[in-house]
């Protein structure tokens, strides 16, 4: 009997420490599948990252070339407030050495007439102080400059719209007065503020070259500083 009992002992302990071998690496092979679905969803998480990422960028990239390349701009008619509109992009715009050190360009296609000599048969496009702007398929030349024809031109920072009258605003250098003015052939002086030295100036004729009375300007030895006029909704000069 005894005998049995022992028998029957070690036949439990070897069941139960054969349980236990058996069992060990199953919980080894659920660990290995937990630890590969952990790594599964890093690698996931990781590559949903890159991709947003990848996304982010390509749209930075796409926002600088749209934001590089020409653009279509459109001023509101001022006068009608409907659907009349001055288009603008860059086949419309002229550099000109007029305008050297600064944004404004000449603006073809488009003329600007006076408000004095009634509403135009022209198209109005826009309206600037004192002026209509309307289709006008003939050039404006600087260097042919008439004042019942005015130059159109467009400053692109400001994104406004300005009309070249032909009028020059000289300043003199300390010392000077008006009469050194006078004595430059061809040029009649429209106003002055001697105070400070400031004077408003054009051709005495017309038709002339808006580049050379500029540059006569410049070089008088008694001028400190020229400066064409340009007038626009907000009244800007160049």
């Amino acid at each position: 009997m005894a005998r049995r009992s022992v028998v029957l002992f070690i036949l439990i302990i070897c069941g139960v420490l054969g349980a236990f071998y058996f069992v060990r690496p199953n919980k080894s092979v659920v660990a290995n599948d937990v630890n590969s679905l952990k790594t599964s969803a890093l690698n996931s998480s990781s590559a949903t990252e890159e991709a947003e990422s990848g996304q982010q960028a390509a749209a930075e990239i796409s926002k600088v070339l749209n934001s590089s390349a020409p653009k279509e701009r459109t001023i509101s008619n001022a006068r009608l407030g409907k659907n009349d509109v001055l288009t603008i992009d860059e086949k419309t715009l002229e550099s000109s050495a007029l305008f050297t050190g600064t944004r404004w360009k000449v603006l073809k296609n488009t003329t600007a007439l006076q408000k004095g000599a009634g509403e135009p048969k022209q198209k109005i496009l826009s309206e600037v102080t004192g002026y209509y702007l309307v289709e006008d398929s003939q050039e404006n030349d600087p260097r042919q400059f008439y004042f019942s024809r005015p130059l159109v031109a467009y400053e692109s920072r400001l994104d406004v719209v300005g009309v070249v009258t032909g009028t020059f605003t000289v300043t003199l250098r300390e010392g000077f007065n008006e009469e050194v003015l006078h004595g430059i052939e061809g040029l009649k002086v429209l106003s002055s503020s001697p105070e400070i030295r400031t004077y408003y100036v054009t051709a005495a004729q017309e038709p002339f070259s808006l580049l050379e009375l500029q540059e006569v300007l410049r070089k008088e030895p008694s001028v400190e500083n020229v400066r064409i006029e340009i007038l626009s909704r907000r009244y800007e000069k160049n």
